[in-house]
């Protein structure tokens, strides 16, 4: 299976230039108001916790993604990148030791309804800012910068095989319907196929969009 094939990305971790001085460009919005969002689980207490993981992390990457977008972009240089991409790896490998601690406790055994309404929200919002963040630096640097992308890249790709470890594949395909209604984040996909960035396309063929 991929997953097993998956390198880990391991970048340096340098401090970021004091200096902002570039308007903070938004991440797209996130709804799932158009979806489907329950599912029958055993594992129902496990998802509540890996929920409360994800929409944590979101706000720390959703936080990341601003400053990033405020940085001059004439400093950003693949001293900078290699700081971004580790940073968000770093926030993408702690988000996926979350969701593992969150999945030990025992369930019980009865199945129940889950609304995941919430968790989907929270993906597709790492998702956004991941995938801006990676667009951005790939504007600025070019080539150069596609193997600390495809670093990045990688564990996105776990990060979604744990989940589907902890809750099965149903989500992913809501993931997709809601990737798919935000507006600007498939455009940004294709541009970052567009720059040869591999890892993307098995990221988009794993959850099922249509580019």
């Amino acid at each position: 299976m991929l997953g097993s094939t998956l390198l880990s990305a391991a970048t340096a971790l340098f401090f970021l230039p004091a200096v902002f001085s570039a308007p903070i460009a938004s991440a797209p919005s996130v709804s799932v108001s158009d979806v489907s969002t329950t599912i029958s689980t055993t594992k129902s207490n496990a998802i509540q916790r890996m929920t409360t993981v994800f929409v944590e992390k979101q706000s720390e990457v959703q936080t990341y993604y601003d400053t990033i977008m405020a940085v001059d972009a004439s400093t950003i240089d693949m001293a900078f990148a290699s700081n971004v991409c580790g940073h968000l790896s770093d926030m993408l490998r702690e988000t996926i030791n979350g969701v593992q601690a969150a999945s030990t406790v025992a369930e019980d055994s009865v199945a129940v309804k889950v609304n995941v309404a919430t968790l989907i929200e929270a993906i597709v919002g790492i998702l956004s800012c991941v995938f801006g963040i990676l667009y951005h630096i790939l504007e600025i640097l070019k080539d150069d910068v596609v193997p600390l992308v495809q670093g990045v890249l990688v564990v996105v790709f776990a990060l979604l095989k744990v989940v589907v470890t902890v809750v099965g594949d149903v989500v992913l395909p809501l993931v997709a319907q809601v990737v798919v209604t935000v507006v600007g984040l498939v455009p940004l996909i294709k541009n970052i196929v567009d720059c040869d960035v591999n890892g993307i396309l098995t990221i988009v063929a794993y959850l099922g969009i249509k580019l």
